[in-house]
This record gives C-alpha cells, structure tokens and sequence, in this order.
C-alpha cells in the first residue's frame, strides 16, 4: 500500500505496481518489486541442469589443453564451444560414467601413439612414454607432444603444454600439485607446432588418456 505525504508531489513510499518506494538515508529509492522465485528443476530439466554444470567443470579445468586441441574443429565458433557441445552430448550418450577417461579434449586427423603408459618416477614426478605412431594416419618425428595431467578424485588438472617431440618417446612430468598415491591420468595429444602461437596448431590427433600404473 502506497503513502503520500505533504500533498501529491511530497514523500510517497509504498508499492507502486511493479515498483517499490522508499527512504534509505534521506534519499528516495526506487527499486523492482522481486520477482516471484521460479521452482526448482525436477525430472529431465534438473538432469540436464546437472549434465550441463558436470561437464562444463571438466571443460573449464582443461580449457587450456581444448585451446589447442580443437583449434581445427572451431572455424565457426571458438574450441572451448564446439568442444563442451561435443562432449556434452557424449556424456550423456554414454550413460553419464563416473570416470574420465570418455573425454575427448583434443579432436583431429593426426597419428596419436601407441603404448603409452605412465608410471611413477618419484613421489611426484612422472614418466610418461609412448611407442610409435597409430598406423595409417600422418605424422612426424618432430610432432609435439601436449599433456595434461588429471586427478580423477577431484577432477584436477594441471596442463604442461607442448614440452617435447614425438621422437623423445619420452617425458618427465614434475609437479607439487599431485602425488603418486592419487588417483592420476594423463590426456596426450600430438601434432605440428607454429612457434610462433601454440594455439595455431592446425593438426593434432585425437586425445588418448593413460593412468597411472
């Protein structure tokens, strides 16, 4: 209910329709009456409220290691998108699992490895190695080699970027972050290297992931 004070033109306070009127510090305020609070999401809606803020953690936490894997598929829209509406999809295709390792953070035509395994060198260190590449697909001794190390446990992760080449066959992982008695995994990702913007990369494989032996 409205109240006027001192005539038409003098103080009012109150609500008028959808406004509200008031005094806060000898000032007259004018504010939105609130809204009526939308119900909470049941059924499908709240299952795909919880899909969509799942998998946009785990996109967010390796947006760096998307930047370059998806710069091939993103003419149209940026990686981040193309990559968060593909594995969307393909969580929800899958049955929603618990693990990791259906990701796909890196998406193209490029020779991944074969044999690769990680193992603990140290409480945190880490020595990831590879074999040769997948067959029938190109490839280069001196394609790079991008990581991202993950622990599955609180979907963590920490990307060390293009650090060697595809003919090291080799790399040690160093990091303060994770130790060896977490549940780790590794995503890999090769491909040709612009030096002048890792993000420029035009060819990379698909992304593999490896766990800690």
């Amino acid at each position: 209910m409205g109240v006027l004070k001192n005539g038409l033109l003098g103080d009012f306070s109150g609500r008028l329709g959808n406004l509200v009127i008031y005094k806060m510090h000898g000032k007259t305020v004018v504010r939105s009456f609130p809204t009526v609070k939308q119900k909470k999401a049941t059924g499908k809606r709240k299952q795909y409220q919880d899909d969509f803020g799942h998998v946009m953690g785990l996109m967010q936490m390796a947006a760096k290691f998307i930047n370059v894997g998806w710069k091939p598929e993103s003419k149209e829209s940026s990686p981040f998108k193309k990559a968060f509406s593909f594995n969307l999809k393909l969580y929800r295709d899958l049955g929603r699992p618990e693990s990791l390792e259906w990701l796909q953070l890196s998406n193209g035509s490029r020779a991944g490895a074969k044999d690769i395994k990680m193992n603990a060198s140290s409480n945190q260190e880490f020595l990831l190695s590879w074999g040769e590449a997948e067959a029938d697909k190109n490839f280069s001794a001196d394609d790079r080699v991008w990581v991202l190390l993950v622990n599955e446990r609180d979907q963590s992760g920490y990307y060390f970027g293009t650090i060697c080449v595809r003919s090291h066959g080799e790399v040690l992982l160093k990091t303060t972050l994770f130790n060896k008695e977490e549940p780790l995994m590794a995503f890999v990702c090769f491909g040709e290297y612009s030096p002048a913007n890792e993000y420029k990369s035009q060819n990379v494989s698909n992304s593999q992931f490896v766990r800690l032996i």
